[in-house]
Parts: structure tokens; C-alpha cells; sequence
């Protein structure tokens, strides 16, 4: 037995893109025919809604997009489907808790405009995402504290730098205290 394919899913950066962040022409026309054909395409991306957006529109059909690590279920024409956000009270005491690690915190909201992403500053991460900051700089907000930010709930808390301080980061967040703390 036979099932049609109904929806494919598909990764923006490294799949769906070429090195130089371009969809390419026979993906593009893999997916235009997918389309005709019924199925329905989903972009899936940990990149923010609206930096995925323009790839969406260059392929000139409508499709979903999974973004911010599927924190965020959106059309292409903008109908939120899902979001699953973190509650500003946990994303404070997360803050809190990582303190050595604030210089590599991200929030992210569910806003357009400057204040789409929030952080605290930018030399430790300008170490490591500095093209990402660049792309970005229009919608971020340096505010400090960070938890000034938190007038809402955000899509999601991260933490962004070279490997070795993210191992180190990923050990803090390891601690049995932590979810004792976040619990509390």
C-alpha cells in the first residue's frame, strides 16, 4: 500500500539554502512542483519568524514555517497556527541563575520592530555571532538588566558564543539546583 506524500518539511540553513544563503534553483523548483502537486511545504528554522520570512516569499507559494527553534508556527501569509512561550517568570530566574553567562543571552519576543530580540550587551557575543548581530541590528534592543525586558512572555531564551563557554554554560544549566530553582 501506497501514501501520497502530503507535506514535506524542510531546514532553511544548510538544506533549503546554499552557502551563500540562496535557495537554489533546483530546490525551488522541486518545491514549486510539490505544490502543484497538493503537498503542502513547511519551513522549519531556529532562526525568528520574520528573518525566515523573505526566504519564504522567494519561493512564491504559500507555505508554513516552524521558527525560533518550533517555538513558532506561522503561515506565510502571517496566521499564527502555534507558539509555545516561555513564561517571562521562568525566563528571569533562568537570567538569574546563568548570571556569569548574561553577556550571551538572548531573548527573543514575538515583536516587530527593535525589540524583537533583546540583550543585555554585545562583546561576548560580537565574538562569536557578530554577522548574526550585524544581520539582525535592527531589531535588537540592549537593555540592561536583561530581565527589564520581560514585560511579556518571550518565544525563547538563549545563549549564543564559541563552544568551550557554551560547554560551560550547558554544565551550569546541567546542575540538579537549577530545575529545584526554576520550580520554586
Amino acid at each position: 500500500m501506497t501514501f501520497p506524500i502530503r507535506l514535506v518539511a524542510i531546514d532553511i540553513d544548510g538544506t533549503l539554502l546554499d552557502p551563500h544563503f540562496q535557495i537554489t534553483a533546483r530546490n525551488l523548483s522541486a518545491l514549486r512542483a510539490a505544490h502543484a502537486a497538493g503537498v503542502e511545504i513547511l519551513l522549519a528554522t531556529g532562526r525568528r519568524h520574520d528573518y525566515a520570512l523573505p526566504v519564504a516569499q522567494q519561493m512564491g507559494i504559500p507555505v508554513g514555517m516552524i521558527s525560533s527553534n518550533g517555538a513558532l508556527v506561522r503561515s506565510s501569509t502571517g496566521e499564527t497556527l502555534y507558539t509555545n512561550r516561555l513564561p517571562a517568570k521562568t525566563a528571569a530566574k533562568l537570567i538569574q541563575y546563568m548570571d556569569d553567562f548574561r553577556g550571551h543571552a538572548v531573548l527573543t519576543f514575538d515583536r516587530q520592530g527593535q525589540d524583537a530580540l533583546a540583550l543585555e550587551r554585545f562583546e561576548e557575543l560580537n565574538q562569536s555571532i557578530s554577522r548574526w548581530l550585524e544581520m539582525n541590528s535592527q531589531f535588537i534592543q540592549y537593555i540592561s538588566p536583561l530581565e527589564s525586558a520581560l514585560n511579556e512572555d518571550p518565544i525563547q531564551a538563549m545563549y549564543c558564543g564559541r563552544v568551550a563557554r557554551m560547554e560551560e554554560a550547558q554544565q551550569r544549566l546541567s546542575q540538579a539546583d537549577f530545575l529545584r530553582k526554576l520550580r520554586s
